[in-house]
């Protein structure tokens, strides 16, 4: 069997983007053979290359109609396969096109919220219309397949959660340090830093903020290192080896529907407990009061009793973390989501129905 993974991704890409890269990496199926089409200058084209999985880097271009002309002119690069699979709402329509052309079976992931705000309307549109014609969609948790649902997506539709290749537990650190990596955007919560680290001024805690400052915060971004110097650090874009080594309590304040933090599955595999906002597929990560807290992120009041738990704890923070290791060992290493993927294309390929 031959399945052609599709990526519209340019540069190095975030979460979904850090997933295609793990199950690239992770991959290691004989007998599924892999082709990736990915933009020249991206992450998922070089990692391609360096893998040797098979695949066709398409120019980079402004606009979907000009990825529709580059995949026209190297449509008869691209070997017969049995399934098209889109790895983002960007690609939809795209490997459908593909899918048409190959008269391959369609198939596509959903790593956004169905209405998510940084689509154009135009793209939700697509979104759903083309979803109709997929074999498959899979959601990157039941929160997103939930949405679907609720908006009308009438196509068969599976959970399939995202895995991360194992890295090994963090180095036990002296100190709190906590860890927000939400620093690009503000609905990922920089509000809600900004207001504990001010309510926790007085506690012996370090504060790593990390991923290149937004406009929308740099003002205030830089006056709260400033306040704070010895205890706030702005660290920038730093490799997740390099952040997941430095932190050992993770705060995620995400204000809007997060399908699916990966930044939350690689502090369970560090070994990190997590205090996290409830709101999109954080839930089905973090087990109240077991592996991390899960807060209102109308009530950020309550994170701030959570954070207060672990700072004075030591030993429940070690406790916490080790039962996080053990969940991502159990729900999200990158063999699971591997064979989950593997098991899906099978069943559609073979043609059994798949139940919406």
């Amino acid at each position: 069997m031959k399945v052609t993974i599709v990526s519209l991704t340019e540069g190095e890409g975030r979460g979904a983007e850090v997933v295609l890269e793990q199950f690239l990496r992770g991959w290691d199926n004989d007998e599924i053979e892999l082709f990736v089409i990915a933009p020249e200058n991206s992450k998922i084209s070089r990692i391609s290359h360096d893998l040797r999985i098979n695949s066709r880097a398409i120019a980079m271009r402004d606009s979907i109609f000009s990825y529709f002309r580059e995949i026209r002119k190297c449509i008869y690069d691209i070997p017969d396969c049995d399934l098209i699979h889109g790895w983002t709402a960007r690609t939809f329509e795209l490997a459908y096109y593909v899918a048409r052309k190959q008269k391959a079976k369609y198939t596509c992931t959903l790593h956004d919220h169905p209405k998510a705000e940084f689509h154009r309307k135009r793209r939700h549109f697509l979104m759903k219309y083309f979803a109709q014609k997929m074999d498959a969609l899979i959601c990157v948790s039941n929160a997103v397949k939930k949405e679907c649902s609720e908006l009308g997506y009438k196509v068969p539709m599976t959970a399939i959660a995202n895995g991360l290749i194992d890295t090994g537990v963090s180095e036990c650190l002296d100190g709190i340090r906590v860890g927000f990596l939400g620093m690009y955007t503000p609905w990922k919560g920089f509000a809600i830093v900004k207001r504990l680290i001010h309510e926790t001024s007085g506690e012996n805690i370090e504060w790593l903020l990390y991923g290149n400052v937004c406009k929308e915060i740099e003002k205030d971004a830089v006056q709260l290192q400033k306040t704070f110097p010895s205890k706030v650090k702005l660290r920038g874009y730093q490799k997740r080896e390099i952040i997941f080594n430095e932190i050992n309590i993770l705060l995620h304040a995400s204000t809007a529907f997060d399908p699916f933090p990966t930044t939350v599955i690689e502090a369970a595999m560090k070994g990190i407990p997590a205090i996290a906002s409830s709101i999109g597929g954080t839930p089905e990560i973090i087990v109240q009061n077991e592996t991390g807290y899960l807060f209102d992120q109308n009530n950020p009041h309550k994170g701030l009793e959570f954070l207060r738990v672990l700072l004075h704890n030591p030993d429940l923070r070690k406790v916490m973390g080790k039962a996080a290791r053990n969940r991502y060992e159990k729900e999200y290493t990158v063999d699971k989501m591997v064979s989950n993927y593997t098991a899906l294309w099978r069943s559609v390929i073979s043609g059994h129905n798949l139940s919406t």
